[in-house]
């Protein structure tokens, strides 16, 4: 069992900065308590919500371009690989069980299948981020690209 605090995602906004970016903001954070919950079921609780807000996020992008569905839900579980890493090198992985929580979400759909490799390692995308195509030219750390050709083209 392990304690765990969700996140109140409601009132999460997003918007488009002057640069392009996606900005996030949650102006009164608050959290669910849920304590005694094992990580499956901390897992689950957590994983309805962000899918919710990333669903919506997703929907807003291809409102404004077309983007595909691997790329974002591959960027979603990267993500969630990038911050259960901060917090198990922060020593938090057996008090709040951040390993077994973050495993749990990455076997749910979406996020299902688009990573190779473990939380505690490497791990590789199975679809590309197209971060190369950004004005630092190069692939992502977790890139599934095996050939720089594409890099080295766009110089």
């Amino acid at each position: 069992m392990t304690d765990s605090l969700i996140p109140e995602l409601d009132a999460v906004r997003y918007g488009r900065s002057p640069a392009g970016r996606v900005r996030l903001h949650l102006p009164n954070p608050a959290a669910l308590e849920n304590p005694g919950a094992t990580p499956a079921e901390t897992a689950a609780l957590a994983s309805a919500l962000v899918i919710d807000q990333l669903t919506s996020v997703h929907t807003a992008l291809n409102a404004i371009t077309e983007v595909a569905e691997g790329l974002l839900w591959g960027n979603a579980a990267a993500a969630l690989v990038l911050v259960a890493n901060t917090l198990l090198s922060r020593g938090e992985r057996h008090h709040h069980g951040v390993d077994a929580i973050s495993r749990e979400i990455l076997a749910m759909p979406p996020l299902t299948g688009r990573l190779d490799g473990d939380i505690i390692g490497a791990i590789k995308r199975r679809s590309c981020c197209l971060y190369y195509r950004t004005a630092a030219r190069r692939t992502c750390g977790d890139c599934p690209l095996t050939d720089t050709a594409v890099v080295t083209a766009r110089a």
